[in-house]
């Protein structure tokens, strides 16, 4: 159903409730094909600790030669967080996901992280990306998951026809 109108709507405010309404109809849709439940999609989360988290990881993950870890540690960061069982801002929380995931929590400190963090966002702010779902592919960046089967093809080294 679509969200209920108002005396002082108007057409910009009626486009913009329209497309939250949908964006919401359409992560659940998402997270239902994954088996999962989303709660609180109206909460506002800071995920600096979580984005430094994957800093960490990934530091690990380059100097063992292993991605595996990364990838766990995304699955378990939105698995939990959109579960409701992991509180973004709780750096102790990171570093449980950490250990559960088999990377070292030792050494793990935000603040010894925050300059390479921010350098990390100030290089994406730069290229174009928001905060959404960004893909950086050479000096592209693709905004969204509709991008997804352009973003495959670019990683795949364009084999075969481009996606339409």
């Amino acid at each position: 159903d679509p969200p209920s109108e108002t005396a002082e709507d108007d057409r910009g405010a009626r486009h913009r409730r329209f497309r939250a309404a949908y964006l919401a109809r359409d992560l659940e849709r998402y997270a239902a094909s994954q088996g999962l439940g989303l709660g609180g999609l109206d909460r506002s989360t800071d995920s600096t600790l979580a984005g430094m988290g994957l800093l960490w990881v990934r530091r690990q993950a380059a100097s063992a030669g292993v991605g595996r870890i990364v990838d766990a540690y995304v699955d378990r960061v939105f698995d939990d967080y959109w579960g409701g069982t992991l509180d973004l801002g709780d750096a102790g929380a990171i570093r449980g996901v950490l250990q559960r995931v088999g990377a070292s929590a030792a050494g793990f400190d935000p603040e010894a992280l925050r300059e390479e963090y921010d350098h990390v966002l100030s290089r994406w702010r730069e290229a174009g990306a928001v905060e959404a779902p960004a893909y950086l592919v050479g000096d592209e960046v693709f905004i969204g998951r509709a991008h997804l089967p352009m973003v495959e093809w670019m990683w795949k080294g364009k084999a075969g026809p481009p996606p339409v």
